[in-house]
């Protein structure tokens, strides 16, 4: 039973990531309370159970950091990983957005535009 779950799954992310195909010249924009000057962020994308860091940011001293490259991404599950092994994980299928929140609680103060 378990592995019938795990293989409707697998065909439902294949599905759906064949739909959406790559998304081209991202620009994610942030605005995270809690946050410090100079924080370096990295956006990181799953592969299997593992977290590996696709881009790279540095927060100004208001919170702010934007993710963007002239490139393909792979639409899915990343992670948003802060100083202090802090991170909020959320799905990506848009070439753009712009999200805020806090460091005190991710999903409670979550906006996402």
């Amino acid at each position: 039973m378990r592995f019938n779950s795990i293989v409707t799954a697998v065909l439902a992310f294949t599905v759906a990531g064949s739909a959406f195909g790559q998304i081209k010249d991202y620009q994610y924009k942030f605005n995270v309370k809690g946050t410090k000057d100079k924080d370096t962020v990295y956006l990181a994308n799953y592969f299997g159970k593992q977290l590996y860091y696709n881009d790279t940011a540095v927060a100004d001293k208001n919170g702010n950091f934007t993710f963007k490259k002239k490139r393909e991404l792979q639409p899915g599950q990343f992670a948003v990983v802060l100083p202090g092994s802090k991170y909020f994980e959320i799905l990506i299928n848009e070439p753009t957005f712009t999200m805020k929140t806090d460091t005190v609680d991710f999903v409670k103060h979550m906006l996402i535009e």
